[in-house]
């Protein structure tokens, strides 16, 4: 993966301080597919990736791109789409959720959302700053369609979560 990348972008490789990385999306998936706890299927579509190393260790990335919903597609709102963090590091979400925050800004973007299931206590998106605007019900996407579509993961209540930039 990226565990070389230590002594070009300045991790600490001893002290097991967390460090965001650069990370392909290609190399984001593939981390999502072998360590996310409930969606291990790959995000659609990126603007960006970043990812938090530990001792020259991958230990968690997330991905961004487009709002999923086309009505919150405005050209000035980004969607944090995924997260995942492998069990047991502490604050490498915060940490990821204010790297994206931080990027987003740059770019010039005004808003970013993101989403989590309802039972999930959000902590770290609070922490990063994120308020609930919303709460979303579950719909399937073959909901009106001829053609079937397959659901990959379970459907649940979510909350939709929204900082200004």
């Amino acid at each position: 993966m990226v565990g070389n990348r230590v002594d070009h972008y300045g991790g600490d490789a001893v002290s097991g301080r967390l460090t965001i990385v650069p990370v392909t999306f290609q190399e984001a998936c593939a981390f999502i597919e072998r360590h996310h706890r409930h969606n291990a299927y790959k995000p659609t579509g990126k603007t960006m990736c970043c990812a938090v190393q530990q001792e020259g260790e991958i230990v968690g990335v997330a991905v961004a791109g487009q709002p999923v919903a086309r009505l919150l597609n405005d050209g000035w709102t980004i969607e944090i789409t995924r997260t995942c963090v492998k069990d047991g590091v502490k604050n490498a979400n915060s940490i990821l959720y204010g790297a994206i925050c931080r990027a987003a800004f740059a770019l010039g973007f005004r808003k970013i959302i993101t989403y989590t299931n309802k039972t999930e206590s959000g902590a770290s998106i609070r922490a990063a700053g994120f308020t609930v605007i919303a709460e979303c019900q579950p719909q399937t996407w073959a909901k009106g369609l001829k053609r079937v579509r397959i659901q990959r993961c379970e459907i649940q209540p979510r909350l939709r979560w929204e900082k200004s930039l």
